[in-house]
């Protein structure tokens, strides 16, 4: 099996840390700058207040979804504190 996608030479950069350009060149672009801790606690705060919303209402699969995500950030949070890619939680 074979995954062909094609970009324009002017548009071809790196999107994570881990790219690896075998042959070519590759555009230079800076990093986006990563959210901030308040910024990524503000956003697991939503997700918990979505989700107790969420269960007054009786929408239990629309409040695993939120308290799923809250999870998430809040994980990468952790991994942050840590030290580690946020990716790793």
């Amino acid at each position: 099996q074979v995954d062909l996608s094609f970009t324009p030479s002017k548009e071809f950069a790196p999107r994570g840390p881990r790219f690896r350009l075998l042959f070519g060149v590759a555009v230079e672009r800076p990093w986006p700058e990563p959210p901030s801790h308040a910024q990524m606690l503000g956003l697991a705060a939503h997700h918990v207040l979505r989700a107790h919303l969420s269960i007054e209402r009786g929408r239990l699969w629309q409040a695993e979804y939120w308290i799923h995500a809250a999870r998430d950030e809040l994980l990468s949070l952790a991994c942050r504190h840590l030290g580690l890619e946020t990716s790793h939680g």
